[in-house]
């Protein structure tokens, strides 16, 4: 969209909050984006992005559903996918989940091989 597209402007500035590390308020910016642009060009990005911002403070279990919900919102994208199914992973393996944890790294090395995601899932299943 236009660069004074309102969604696009909302967009930008919760990504604000992520670049100063407020990852508190960039999560309640994303659920209200979410909330109020649920048809966005930019709803499955927020989603995933709620999904890190709740990561990076801790909070497991969130991520797991805002991954959830931004896959289900948009055709298949094979790059939001790699990522998603690898943080979904390391917040069941941050639950203690282990074998959710290793079900989606695996699948992110048989599904996206080529990707940095399958890198880092590899070195993480192959860790002791």
């Amino acid at each position: 969209g236009p660069p004074h597209d309102p969604d696009r402007r909302f967009f930008a500035r919760i990504m604000g909050e992520v670049a100063r590390h407020d990852y508190e308020a960039a999560a309640a910016g994303f659920r209200l984006f979410v909330e109020l642009h649920p048809t966005s060009s930019f709803s499955a990005q927020a989603d995933s992005c709620l999904g890190e911002c709740e990561y990076q403070v801790g909070h497991y279990q969130e991520p797991i559903h805002a991954f959830d919900h931004a896959l289900s919102r948009t055709p298949f994208n094979p790059s939001l996918a790699a990522a998603a199914f690898l943080r979904k992973g390391n917040s069941y393996a941050r639950l203690g989940d282990v074998r959710h944890a290793r079900s989606l790294l695996e699948l992110i090395v048989v599904q996206f091989p080529a990707t940095e995601e399958a890198a880092k899932a590899r070195q993480t299943l192959l860790s002791p």
